[in-house]
């Protein structure tokens, strides 16, 4: 799928079952925390925002104030895991979480290189040299795309940052969506 500004682009979220209600009710505020609990990757999101590159910046790209997503192609979600596209039954059995849809504005959407990701996390679990730490984290953000720009299989293991506020009308429950075309 060719993704263009101005539009809308449906893309799935998790969140914790026990806070449905509430984001239903209220939307996605962006600069919350969002729902990573791990420390290590508090961690990595954090030292990833001390090395904003400027044009970042301006657009207020921000790995801790995002909401994070997964795209969709040909119906079936692009796994993080592995970069293999899934279907949305098998996705929806073993996360574990609540699944939104998501229908966000595309130019408010950028997507990230889960592998650049993960290379800066395992160079700040081995305690590499700052210098290396620093390469890395430049690397990441280098990768990082709007999604307007995004075409599939440029990046192999893709998430999507979403960098506003997401209205309760733009969103609704997957699980609940997919009963009804059943």
């Amino acid at each position: 799928m060719r993704y263009s500004s101005n539009m809308k682009v449906r893309l799935l979220h998790e969140i914790d079952p026990e806070t449905k209600d509430d984001i239903l009710e209220n939307g996605i505020k962006r600069g919350a925390e969002g729902e990573k609990t791990d420390s290590e990757k508090q961690k990595i999101d954090t030292f990833l925002d001390t090395h904003l590159p400027d044009w970042a910046k301006e657009q207020q790209v921000s790995r801790r104030s995002a909401t994070y997503c997964y795209l969709e192609a040909d119906g079936k979600i692009i796994d993080i895991t592995d970069g293999e596209p899934v279907d949305l039954a098998d996705f929806m059995a073993k996360s574990g979480q609540t699944l939104l849809w998501l229908d966000v504005e595309v130019d408010d959407c950028y997507v990230s290189d889960l592998d650049a990701y993960d290379t800066l996390m395992r160079a700040m679990e081995l305690d590499e040299q700052d210098s290396t730490r620093e390469h890395l984290a430049d690397r990441y953000w280098q990768r990082m795309i709007p999604l307007g720009e995004y075409q599939p299989g440029m990046i192999r293991r893709p998430e999507v940052l979403v960098v506003a506020d997401v209205d309760p009308h733009d969103m609704r429950v997957a699980a609940e969506e997919e009963r009804q075309t059943v």
